[in-house]
């Protein structure tokens, strides 16, 4: 198993860089269409997805939104660190 980690506030940088992008590249007019269309549910529960979904609907603001949807990326790099960390554990491959 390979495994690549970084320096948290690296980690944390890069995390906000993709955010960034992801927004430069169209997100929001892809979430606004989305949104236009009706489709609700599952499908709009992944992350980017349903902060934006909260900013259309008037639930917060556009920066509060991107500041949530940069939080919730943060957690999940989180949560697959520590996946990674037991299994390396669990299957001694450390």
């Amino acid at each position: 198993m390979i495994g690549l980690t970084m320096e948290r506030d690296q980690l944390y940088e890069r995390i906000d860089k993709r955010v960034e992008l992801m927004l430069n590249a169209g997100l929001l007019e892809e979430v606004t269409r989305l949104y236009k269309d009706g489709v609700e549910g599952q499908a709009i529960q992944a992350i980017g997805y349903k902060e934006l979904y909260a900013f259309l609907r008037g639930e917060c603001s556009f920066e509060s939104a991107i500041e949530q949807l940069k939080q919730n990326s943060r957690r999940y790099a989180k949560r697959q660190l520590t996946c990674s960390a037991t299994v390396v554990k669990r299957f001694g491959l450390m």
